[in-house]
Order: C-alpha cells, then structure tokens, then sequence
C-alpha cells in the first residue's frame, strides 16, 4: 500500500518510498544494521553499500524525511545547493 518515486535526470537520481517509519537519524543513517529508536526494525546492509559506492565512485548522496517520505538523492554534480524535488 505504499509508494515509491524514482526521478532521474542529468546530475541526480531521487529515490523515495512512503513509510510510517519517523525520520532517520542522520548520524547512524549508514551504519550496518542499526536498530531504530523502537529496536525492531534495521536499515541493514544496504544503505551502508550505496554509501561505499557512492564515496567510492566520487558520487554524493543524501538524505531527507519529506510529506512522510525517506528521500535518497544521489548526484554526480554537488547539486545539493538547490532545492531537489522528488515528486
């Protein structure tokens, strides 16, 4: 019953997907396997190796909690300056 956004275009790829979860915390965001603040539920492994290959690759990625969305935004262009619509 959720949804998820994929945009692409020349500097950023956006993807969002609706959760009931709250907003992540920034700090741990792209730690293995850390536990939200209820402790049931991990970002696991992935989040951690799109981190890898983005810092690997030169690639910046983001993160933001938006009209109850987790926004991913990966740019090749340090376009984070200017406002990045997912929708």
């Amino acid at each position: 019953g959720g949804a998820i956004v994929i945009s692409l275009n020349e500097t950023i790829l956006v993807i969002a997907n609706a959760s009931r979860m709250p907003q992540l915390d920034p700090k741990t965001l792209y730690q293995r396997f850390t536990k939200t603040a209820n402790g049931f539920e991990s970002n696991g492994l992935g989040l951690s190796v799109i981190k890898q290959i983005c810092d690997n690759s030169g690639l910046n990625v983001h993160y933001r909690y938006e009209k109850e969305m987790h926004v991913f935004i990966i740019d090749w262009d340090n376009s984070t300056s200017r406002r990045i619509p997912f929708t």
